[in-house]
């Protein structure tokens, strides 16, 4: 079951791999024919960078151009996720083990004929993480444990060994050996390296020579998200396999992030853009969304829209001023999804009505974003105007006929009831008897007015609720606010 007061998630819960541009509500679709087409001309090994911010729906993107390459257009893809695996300490040993699991697929699938690169392929990974060091395998060792390879013996033999020398040798002796030993496992780990390039190689030339020439893609996810150490280890080690000839490596990437990582790491004097440039060949900037379309992603999500579209023409107008709302100030998608995390729970917990939801959207991005603003405006109670010379520069307040009605409405009726709504209302009517021409037009628009008037009488609005709902919407942390956090002080 799905919690929808949790974080946004990476893909909607009915992704199906067999259909996935089913799950593109931002209209992605389109960008990768021509992505697609580039990666198919290129003739030589390539790492192309997809640039994104944090929270733009990068992975969703990755997750459904790798599907329709793989179940579409029946494509060789791997995708890689980067951060479900950065508890081991050595961030090849995952990768090489998702080589070796993507040859054995191919294998099954031509039988003979790719069975001695997979077996060539299986040793060789096997290989690779015996060799590894063996503080490496401690960090490692559950996941080595799921893939059925047992350190026991081997990491007892080792202990074993280093405790003799201690006993029996002087401590000169024993770095002697220990250091011979390193320098041993470091030429194994190196050929073994240049070993599985070989093998790489092979399995890529098989794979162009049965898709028309197609490269195999390897992409790899979620850099951005992996603890700072592990994000540039993986960079420096895959470095090898980025020559391989081929192959073509899609990484998804938060630039501003990963800069700020090897900033971390090297010291603030390090030239990021040149670092990276050692790895990667190309960006491509994913272009962002278009503000309706995020919106109405994310009242399906949360499922905002099955609560308000019994009435069609007040669920437009909600829409409509949800997005004049949020659309006046430049958020990123991260904000807006922030901003729908905590409207949804308060919704949830008061059962909102569409006027009200409004409303505190209106007070909960004040808040998020110019507090001073919102201590004057949760005071008080002022007339609309009033409300928009408070806000200056900072004015958020929807500036549609509908919008600006519906909020004079509601905040005459905050301060004075029905009876200050109703001469508002007057007030508008006899504007419309005395300047409009076009009858026909005129009695459209009063009638608008009244309904409108019944709207808000009907919900109630409160200015003391409202500020209620704010404060526990602010108590709320999304999930998508604390992952960014707690990547920042692992970085500290």
């Amino acid at each position: 079951m799905t919690n929808y007061l949790s974080k946004v998630h990476d893909y909607p819960v009915d992704y199906n791999p067999n259909s996935p541009w089913s799950s593109d509500k931002l209209g992605r679709k389109a960008l990768t024919p021509p992505l697609t087409n580039f990666i198919a001309s290129l003739d030589q090994p390539f790492v192309l960078a997809i640039n994104s911010g944090w929270g733009s729906g990068k992975t969703l993107f990755l997750q459904m151009w790798s599907d329709d390459l793989r179940f579409l257009q029946k494509r060789p893809c791997i995708l890689f996720n980067a951060w479900k695996h950065d508890f081991a300490d050595d961030p090849l040993m995952p990768f090489v083990d998702s080589i070796n699991q993507f040859a054995e697929k191919i294998q099954k699938e031509d039988g003979n004929e790719t069975k001695d690169i997979a077996r060539q392929i299986a040793v060789k990974v096997g290989a690779l993480l015996k060799i590894a060091p063996k503080h490496l395998l401690k960090f490692g060792a559950k996941y080595l444990a799921q893939k059925g390879l047992n350190f026991e013996e081997w990491n007892q033999g080792a202990d074993d060994a280093i405790t003799s020398s201690k006993n029996n040798k002087d401590f000169a002796d024993c770095l002697g050996e220990i250091a011979y030993e390193a320098y041993g496992t470091y030429q194994a780990h190196k050929q073994g390296i240049e070993d599985f390039k070989f093998l790489l190689e092979k399995l890529a030339k098989h794979i162009k020579s049965r898709n028309d020439g197609f490269p195999f893609v390897i992409m790899i996810d979620e850099l951005d998200r992996c603890r700072p150490d592990y994000a540039v280890a993986l960079l420096e080690r895959m470095k090898h396999l980025f020559n391989v000839p081929g192959v073509i490596f899609v990484l998804a990437i938060e630039d501003k992030q990963l800069h700020h990582t090897i900033k971390c790491l090297y010291g603030q004097e390090m030239n990021a853009e040149s670092y990276l440039r050692r790895f990667i060949d190309l960006w491509y900037a994913l272009p962002e969304p278009k503000m309706d379309a995020y919106i109405d992603y994310m009242l399906d999500y949360f499922k905002i829209s099955e609560r308000y579209n019994d009435n069609i023409y007040d669920f437009e107008n909600f829409k409509k001023v949800l997005s004049e709302i949020i659309g006046k100030i430049n958020l990123s998608l991260r904000d807006i999804a922030q901003i729908f995390t905590r409207l949804n729970g308060v919704i949830r917990a008061y059962s909102l009505d569409w006027i009200n939801a409004l409303l505190a959207t209106f007070y909960i991005t004040i808040y998020s974003f110019n507090f001073e603003k919102y201590k004057k405006m949760s005071k008080d109670i002022n007339y609309f105007d009033k409300v928009k010379d408070i806000l200056g520069n900072f004015n958020i307040t929807p500036s549609s006929h509908i919008g600006t009605a519906i909020f004079k409405s509601c905040f005459a009726f905050m301060r004075g009831g029905k009876k200050e709504l109703n001469n508002l209302v007057n007030e508008s009517v006899n504007y419309l008897n005395k300047h409009k021409e076009n009858t026909a037009a005129s009695t459209k628009t009063q009638q608008a007015i009244l309904e409108l008037r019944k709207t808000v009488e009907n919900s109630a609005p409160s200015h003391k609720k409202i500020i209620q709902c704010v404060e526990m919407a602010m108590a709320f942390e999304p999930a998508i606010t604390r992952d960014k956090q707690e990547t920042e002080i692992r970085e500290e």
